[in-house]
């Protein structure tokens, strides 16, 4: 996602009643009890449907004393800048909610990252006039209303700009302890890429200890990059399975392809505390990532379409291994010929080795002990890693 910049931006006189239409409106310039329509450029309905400079004393712009301010927009990826002003001390009452979204108040944290489908960023270094103290506030995302709860404030201009969906991060270790909340990205704003709690005390960002970390995507094709940690001496049973695939584990082999999807791995990434930490990029067609999450967590995710990251389309490559559990005989199966199949123990030993050259092989692992087991099925470029269990 473009970092987000505050400005103030002088905007230039917009209101149906002359006819005129920019990407600014100037709610102060409208003139005293001016009640209308207003409209943006490129709006076929108007952002606001009221009256400007209506409060007494001469209040600026937009003022409905204790009503709330209702903003239209198109539904468009767009940066919404808007100026209003109050005072300091109630600030606590003074917030806008997005597409329907809870209302975000201006003594809160900012920036707020985006959990609803957009971003939301507050300066309140905007010059202040009078008796009021003004601020800035940029709500960057796919957006078709804000709300303004305007206890005792007001607003004076409100500017958008278009913009493209190129990378977003989401960054989970800006949340306080404890935050269960649905959480999206500005590219699919219907579905959450993650629905749970994050920040779990002592640790950062999503730490479930031992469970599955669920993450959900547009299904487009995509290059997803994921910032994680745990211990090294663990790599072996955490792990990540792509659109309902078979898990594979961070101690495997580096670049691999798992059903379609390329799968790399960077363990430089900068360690902090007692953690191991690791960076690892998914690229291909994605619309679920769950992360095994043995005593490990993750702080950050980022998506980028694969236009922008420079992504082919990949031939996608399915590979099964059934029964899971097994008893006697394990069948590897997959959509390219298989060059070599492996099975490795829990510990990463070596056990068996098979030139398949076919589709499809069965193997014997009746002479296997009762446990868990790892297999690597290698196609082409593609490599699988399969987790078995033997009864």
């Amino acid at each position: 996602m473009k970092k987000l910049s505050v400005f103030i931006v002088g905007c230039m006189l917009s209101a149906n009643l002359f006819g005129q239409a920019s990407n600014c409106i100037d709610f102060v310039q409208n003139g005293t009890l001016l009640c209308d329509d207003f409209y943006l450029s490129n709006f076929a309905n108007p952002v606001y449907d009221g009256c400007a400079n209506s409060a007494p004393n001469g209040n600026p712009g937009i003022y409905n004393g204790v009503s709330n301010d209702s903003l239209n927009f198109n539904g468009a990826n767009q940066q919404i800048t808007i100026v209003g002003y109050g005072f300091l001390s109630q600030f606590d009452q003074v917030g806008f909610s997005v597409n329907g979204s809870p209302v975000f108040y201006l003594n809160g944290s900012f920036p707020i990252p985006s959990f609803y489908g957009f971003s939301m960023d507050l300066d309140l270094s905007t010059p202040n006039q009078g008796n009021w103290e003004y601020y800035t506030i940029t709500i960057s995302g796919q957006i078709s209303s804000i709300v303004h709860e305007s206890f005792e404030s007001g607003i004076t201009s409100l500017c958008s700009d278009d913009t493209a969906i190129e990378e977003e991060c989401f960054n989970f270790t800006s949340f306080p302890e404890f935050y269960c909340g649905s959480f999206y990205l500005l590219n699919n704003p219907t579905t959450p890429l993650y629905d749970g709690c994050v920040n779990d005390d002592p640790f950062s960002g999503i730490y479930y200890g031992v469970g599955d970390i669920p993450f959900n995507f547009d299904g487009s094709n995509q290059q997803i990059t994921m910032v994680g940690y745990g211990n090294l001496n663990q790599f072996y049973i955490m792990g990540f399975s792509i659109n309902g695939g078979s898990t594979f584990y961070l101690d495997g082999s580096f670049p691999m392809t798992v059903g379609g999807v390329s799968v790399n791995l960077d363990t430089t990434t900068a360690n902090l505390g007692g953690w191991e930490y690791y960076t690892i990029t998914f690229s291909g067609v994605i619309s679920t990532i769950i992360h095994n999450s043995v005593e490990s967590g993750i702080v950050n995710v980022c998506a980028i379409d694969a236009q922008s990251a420079g992504i082919d389309d990949l031939q996608v490559t399915e590979t099964v291994l059934f029964p899971n559990p097994a008893n006697d005989v394990i069948n590897v199966e997959s959509s390219l010929q298989i060059e070599k199949i492996e099975i490795y123990s829990a510990n990463g030993a070596l056990l068996k080795s098979f030139n398949p050259m076919s589709t499809t092989q069965q193997i014997s692992v009746d002479d296997l002990s009762t446990g868990t087991y790892f297999v690597n099925s290698v196609s082409a470029n593609s490599i699988s890693r399969l987790r078995f269990i033997k009864n």
